[in-house]
């Protein structure tokens, strides 16, 4: 497989409002996209480079189905229990499996999967998103997580600032999958 590139969202000062629009959580985390084909599970950065020795606690090869492309974020929580980026910056650019493993028990991540792109051979990225999480709803992930999904943007945006997390992201439910580009989101 070449190294896929996810899409990325575009800097706004609104939360848009409709029913066109989902929204969700921004977490503060390194963007990941994981393939999982013949049992293995690789791991790519948004830049396009493997980095599946980096997250051995995400690339684990638990249960998941046997083709499988997906778009997420690896996350892991501060000492207040807040996702936090600065926290991950000790295993981002591991490269031994050794370190890997020993950073992996002291420092565990979290991958929350917001995209489906590819499912036992289907590329569902001409799909719209609505159909694609709704999709991805409906799998197994082992210990992946699929983040909630809210209608009230304006809603989630205030929880999220009285948590103190990053913010929220807003994607339209008709959007089809370009990576390379800004997204609709």
């Amino acid at each position: 497989m070449s190294a896929p590139r996810p899409m990325l969202a575009t800097k706004t000062d609104h939360v848009p409002v409709g029913s066109e629009w989902s929204h969700e959580v921004k977490w503060d985390g390194v963007r990941v996209l994981a393939e999982v084909l013949d049992g293995r599970t690789r791991l790519w950065s948004r830049n396009g480079n493997e980095v599946t020795t980096a997250w051995p606690d995400v690339a684990d090869d638990r249960d998941r189905p046997r083709d499988l492309l997906v778009d997420g974020e690896v996350i892991a929580l501060n000492d207040r229990g807040l996702p936090d980026f600065r926290v991950l910056q000790d295993r981002m650019h591991v490269r031994s499996a050794r370190t890997a493993a020993r950073l992996a028990e002291s420092l565990p991540a979290t991958y929350m999967v917001f995209d489906l792109l590819r499912l036992d051979g289907e590329d569902l990225t001409g799909l719209p998103l609505a159909e694609r999480r709704s999709r991805l709803a409906e799998l197994e992930l082992g210990g992946w997580q699929v983040p909630a999904a809210y209608d009230d943007g304006a809603m989630l945006l205030e929880a999220t600032r009285a948590q103190g997390l990053e913010g929220v992201v807003s994607k339209r439910l008709d959007s089809r999958y370009a990576p390379d580009s800004r997204s609709p989101h």
